[in-house]
């Protein structure tokens, strides 16, 4: 194999783990209220007023942040009434929803997407019908939480020592 092919499938590998890199995952129980988490880093580069469009599935509305303000017009009906935000956390970058009253019908994907910084943060979640796995995990009774984060900040180390390493072979690689 050449050089360049090799070069060519390390970044496609890299481009793979950056992409994964951005998912998190939330599990809850069906009944109780789930923390979707949605935060834009660096704050300060953020304009004064943002527009922010929380998505289930490609394209099911769950909520609309149009300059600072929230717009529910277009939202699923199934999301109303159910869905808020934190406006006052909204200059520090947090555009984070509490789901509240989940269903089984909830789990999924949902995406959070600030386009004025070409930003979109993915947010898996899994409704389980009860708590056995919560009351495992510690933390006391279920109903008392707010979702249970699932190791996303294992996994976001571990993608990210690879894709350091990940760089130096190509560095290493592909030097021509």
């Amino acid at each position: 194999m050449d050089a360049s092919r090799s070069c060519d499938r390390i970044w496609l590998l890299l481009v793979f783990v950056t992409a994964a890199s951005c998912q998190q995952s939330v599990s809850s129980v069906v009944g109780q209220h789930v923390l979707l988490p949605c935060a834009y880093e660096p704050a300060d580069k953020l304009p004064p007023r943002v527009n922010v469009f929380w998505r289930w599935g490609d394209d099911v509305n769950v909520y609309n942040i149009v300059q600072n303000v929230q717009h529910l017009q277009n939202q699923a009906p199934r999301f109303r009434n159910r869905v808020s935000s934190f406006p006052e956390l909204y200059r520090t970058g947090n555009f984070s929803l509490l789901l509240q009253k989940v269903t089984l019908n909830d789990s999924g994907s949902y995406s959070c997407h600030v386009p004025a910084e070409n930003f979109r943060q993915n947010v898996q979640l899994d409704v389980q019908l009860t708590g056995e796995e919560n009351k495992t995990t510690g933390g006391g009774a279920a109903g008392n939480r707010i979702g249970n984060k699932s190791g996303s900040i294992g996994i976001r180390l571990n993608h990210l020592t690879l894709l350091v390493f990940l760089l130096l072979g190509q560095s290493v690689l592909c030097q021509n």
